[in-house]
C-alpha cells in the first residue's frame, strides 16, 4: 500500500470521512482520479463501498470534497505558502517555486486543480468549473502579492507566475528529479527582478 493511507483508530465507523479523503488525496496524487476505482479507494480507507457512497453519493461527489479540502486548507498543497504571514509578498512568491524545488515529490502529478480539469474535461462539469475558479482565483492572488511587492504590470507579473507554476507542476508528473521546479524558481526570481528591482 502507498505511504499516508489512513489508519483506521477505532473499529467503529468513526472517522470514515476523513480517511476516504486522506486516501483519495494519497491515491489520486500518485495514479489519477480515473485510474483510481472506488472500490481502491474504499480499501485504502478501511470502509466498505457502502460506507464510502453513504459519504459520498458518486465519485464526482468525493472529487469535489477532496477539491474543496484543498481550499479550505492551503496547508494540505504547496500553494500553501502563499498565506504564511511570517514571510513578505516578494518572499511568498519565491517560496512557492522554493517549496516546489526542496520537495521534488510534491506535487507528486501536478496541480491537483489541474489534473482534474484534465480527467473532467468538460467545461460545464463541476469538478472542471471549481478547478478552473480555483486557477482564476490563484492567479489574482499572485498577481495580488506582486502588487504588494512593487511589481510593475504586476497583473502581467501575476499571470506569468501562475502559467509557470503550472507549467512546473506538469513537468512534475515526468521530471522525477525535480528539475522542472528548480528551473521554475530560478525563472521566478527572474520574472520578480525584473519587475521590482528594476522598476
Amino acid at each position: 500500500m502507498p505511504a499516508g493511507l489512513p489508519t483506521r483508530e477505532s473499529p467503529g465507523g468513526r472517522g470514515a470521512r476523513r480517511r476516504i479523503l486522506q486516501a483519495a488525496r494519497v491515491l489520486f496524487a500518485q495514479q489519477s482520479i480515473n485510474a483510481t476505482g472506488v472500490a481502491e479507494l474504499a480499501a485504502a480507507a478501511q470502509v466498505s463501498k457502502r460506507t464510502l457512497y453513504q459519504h459520498f453519493p458518486g465519485k464526482r461527489e468525493l472529487v469535489l470534497a477532496y477539491l474543496r479540502e484543498y481550499e479550505q486548507e492551503p496547508a494540505l498543497g504547496p500553494e500553501g505558502v502563499l498565506v504564511r504571514s511570517d514571510l513578505n509578498p516578494r518572499a511568498r512568491l519565491l517560496e512557492l517555486f522554493a517549496a516546489a524545488a526542496a520537495d521534488p515529490a510534491s506535487p507528486r502529478r501536478g496541480c491537483p486543480f489541474l489534473c482534474a480539469a484534465v480527467e473532467f474535461p468538460d467545461p460545464t462539469d463541476p469538478v472542471h468549473e471549481l478547478a478552473a475558479a480555483h486557477k482564476r482565483a490563484f492567479t489574482e492572488l499572485l498577481t495580488g502579492l506582486a502588487r504588494a511587492a512593487g511589481a510593475r504590470q504586476a497583473e502581467q507579473v501575476g499571470r506569468r507566475l501562475a502559467l509557470l507554476y503550472d507549467g512546473a507542476a506538469a513537468g512534475a508528473i515526468v521530471d522525477d528529479g525535480g528539475a522542472a521546479a528548480t528551473e521554475a524558481y530560478a525563472i521566478a526570481a527572474a520574472i520578480l527582478h525584473e519587475a521590482i528591482d528594476r522598476s
